[in-house]
């Protein structure tokens, strides 16, 4: 007797499949996490590497600044005086 409401299961044997059922086998894996965690340190090694920089060009323009300031001060002290 063949009826509407019968189970069929899902067809396996592929070479895939086998791959997954190989993959599910082991449980987590950590190298997902592991790698993660490398690009996040990579990342974050880059944005520190950045701001140092940034902040070295920020301390070189601030000086260069009060030099100048302090030279032009100092050329217009010098016309006081003559």
């Amino acid at each position: 007797m063949t009826s509407i409401a019968c189970v069929i299961t899902a067809p396996i044997g592929g070479l895939i499949d086998d791959i997954e059922r190989d993959d599910d086998s082991r449980g987590y894996e950590a190298e997902d996490a592991i790698r993660c965690l490398d690009a996040w340190k990579a990342r974050r090694a880059q944005t520190t590497d950045a701001q140092h920089r940034l902040n070295t060009l920020l301390a070189r323009l601030v000086a260069e600044g009060d030099a100048h300031i302090a030279a032009r001060a100092a050329r217009v002290g010098m016309r006081g005086v003559a």
